[in-house]
């Protein structure tokens, strides 16, 4: 439980500074810090919660490389701020 708790903070720090810095301001660390929280999530078990975390990853990448959808992006990040926040509040 220790465990999920951690992942969750953690998360939901990083959604806080994202969403002061705002989300087009993603760089290489933020998208490193994704990818741990995937396989960290994936280790708990949390099949869904550690795609969310890819999915945002990848359509980050996509956008600081000139592609990807901006509207696509911000979607699939409220979806991961909703998950926490309900995963927190049964845990």
């Amino acid at each position: 439980m220790e465990d999920l708790t951690h992942i969750l903070d953690n998360i939901r720090n990083s959604n806080n500074e994202l969403l002061l810095r705002g989300l087009s301001q993603l760089t290489r660390q933020d998208l490193e810090r994704l990818e741990q929280r995937a396989a960290a999530a994936t280790e708990l078990q949390m099949d869904y919660l550690a795609e969310l975390l890819n999915q945002l990853g990848e359509e980050g990448s996509k956008l600081m490389l000139g592609g990807g959808d901006e509207v696509r992006l911000h979607r699939l990040f409220l979806r991961l701020c909703q998950y926490v926040r309900l995963a927190e509040e049964s845990a």
